[in-house]
């Protein structure tokens, strides 16, 4: 039976039909997208976000194709004939529209999915009227909420395109969550290092007012939540070059309603899909990096080492996205002054392809599905 996308778009580099998707399986030595039983759809290629270097105004986006392998650098720039801007921190999509906090031009750029056309560049403004840097989205219901680094979390009306209202959450809040009611933000207080913050704000959707802050460890920067609410937080730590004094990059999590914290294990960046969290863990300066999988509505442990062939990684992973369809893990890795990398594994953890994503610093992707036409039952 056929299943309906969630939306059509136009692919730039396709030209044809599809629906984008990120959730943030095969062995075949490049990925070759293949419809799976249970629907008609399959994964045709996916958009990188490239940051770029600060202060150099060349964030920039890439597809992947994956029927003929081929990368095409620059294509919001080939829409719109301009250029992204300064420091993307990523992208975000909810209903038919894509949502990307450039950081340093101080701008939400809302771009249409179907054509990747900007729609709006939103202006973050603070109480004085000058200009706030936008970190990270989320979205629930009506909303898209953004993460401004001066304190707040942005509302946004998703058919106005207006910025209706803020709420002062930590000092600079960075990536967030958001599930029913309830958004939750990482204050890391990145800008008054060492003197870090150590907060995550639960915020009532209803009221848009912080219910409650959540003392974590200190340096807070990443989110997530499972399916019954329940927050997975990364802590950064401090940095620190000495073993006595280091505090490390930390997974931890707390339940829906509750400020009891606990903590998991090492982790610098993570991902969820399905209850499933992909992580890894590479401390700021080291050579050394783990994979790992937890099953977070079990609560433990999947895999201490989720590549299981001998790949290695050069640079720092950015992110990790999960193809929901496939399964396939997405790794965007960076590397100081050089285009980025991206690893794709298979669901079983062997490289299936690494390529150049033609731009700096990858921040993850957003997965690109064509419907195929299915046999009559």
């Amino acid at each position: 039976m056929k299943r309906k996308n969630w939306f059509f778009i136009s692919a730039l580099c396709a030209l044809m039909s599809t629906s984008f998707v990120a959730c943030d399986n095969d062995d075949d030595p490049i990925p070759t997208p293949s419809p799976t039983p249970e629907t008609s759809e399959y994964t045709a290629g996916f958009y990188i976000i490239n940051r770029g270097k600060s202060k150099s105004n060349n964030s920039c986006i890439s597809y992947y194709d994956l029927t003929n392998k081929k990368i095409t650098g620059h294509v919001f720039e080939t829409v719109n004939g301009r250029k992204l801007g300064d420091s993307a921190q990523e992208f975000f999509q909810y209903g038919t529209k894509i949502y990307i906090p450039v950081y340093n031009s101080m701008i939400i750029e809302v771009v249409d999915a179907a054509t990747l056309k900007s729609l709006k560049s939103i202006e973050p403004k603070d109480a004085g009227g000058n200009g706030a840097k936008p970190r990270a989205m989320t979205a629930s219901g009506d909303y898209v909420y953004a993460t401004l680094y001066n304190g707040y979390v942005a509302r946004i009306d998703t058919t106005t395109l207006e910025i209706d209202k803020q709420v002062k959450v930590g000092l600079n809040p960075d990536k967030l969550s958001a599930q029913g009611d309830v958004l939750y933000t990482a204050n890391s207080g990145g800008l008054n290092s060492p003197n870090y913050d150590k907060t995550v704000s639960v915020v009532d959707l209803n009221t848009f007012e912080v219910k409650r802050n959540v003392e974590v460890i200190i340096n807070p920067t990443r989110v997530i939540t499972d399916s019954e609410g329940d927050a997975y937080v990364i802590s950064m730590g401090n940095y620190s070059k000495d073993p006595a004094t280091l505090i490390p990059n930390t997974l931890q999590y707390f339940k829906k309603g509750s400020s009891e914290v606990k903590e998991i294990r090492t982790a610098s960046v993570v991902s969820i899909c399905n209850d499933t969290i992909y992580g890894v863990y590479k401390q700021y300066g080291a050579t050394t990096y783990d994979f790992f999988t937890y099953d977070a509505k079990a609560e433990k442990m999947i895999s201490e080492k989720f590549v299981t062939d001998e790949t290695k990684i050069n640079g720092d992973p950015q992110e990790i996205d999960v193809d929901p369809l496939t399964g396939n893990v997405y790794v965007s890795v960076g590397g100081k002054d050089v285009n980025g990398d991206m690893y794709i594994f298979s669901r079983e953890g062997k490289l299936i392809n690494k390529f150049d994503t033609d731009g700096l610093y990858p921040q993850g992707v957003l997965f690109v599905y064509k419907e195929q036409a299915s046999e009559k039952e």
